[in-house]
């Protein structure tokens, strides 16, 4: 029974990531036009490994990803409200 945890985790962890990376490709594709490639893939694979590398412990990658949710939250925080308010004013 644990050899299956172990198996089903690591495919887990092995599907997101595979997601992950072609959402990301996908992104720059839309955003700065560069073409979805298995370079570019392999690229995207190898800058999260480094990002993940240089945190030495779990509680370091779960206080980055804490982070970064702040800041996204804080960044996009105006947005969303001046698109809300905009929203309220046309239905007048």
């Amino acid at each position: 029974m644990d050899v299956l945890a172990v198996i089903a985790t690591v495919m887990g962890i092995g599907t997101s990531l595979g997601l992950g990376v072609l959402q990301i490709g996908g992104g720059l594709k839309s955003v700065f036009g560069l073409q979805d490639s298995m370079a570019l893939q392999l690229l995207i694979v190898g800058a999260m490994f480094a990002a993940y590398d240089r945190c030495k412990t779990a509680a370091d990658v779960a206080k980055i990803g804490v982070m970064a949710g702040a800041e996204f939250d804080t960044a996009t925080q105006g947005p969303i409200v001046l698109h809300t308010v905009k929203l309220a004013r046309s239905r007048k």
